[in-house]
């Protein structure tokens, strides 16, 4: 992969079967688009 970047996953607009955590692309580090970035999970205690 060189200087490339792994992306994991799919956002909220994806197809069920790219928003797996197991999909994954490679891409340039200073490369953007709208649907990168991370999501925040947290438990829930009752």
């Amino acid at each position: 992969m060189g200087n490339r970047r792994c992306v994991r996953g799919g956002s909220w607009d994806s197809q069920p079967n790219y928003a797996r955590p197991a999909n994954r692309i490679s891409t340039e580090p200073n490369k953007t688009h709208e649907f990168y970035g991370f999501r925040v999970a947290r438990t829930i205690t009752k």
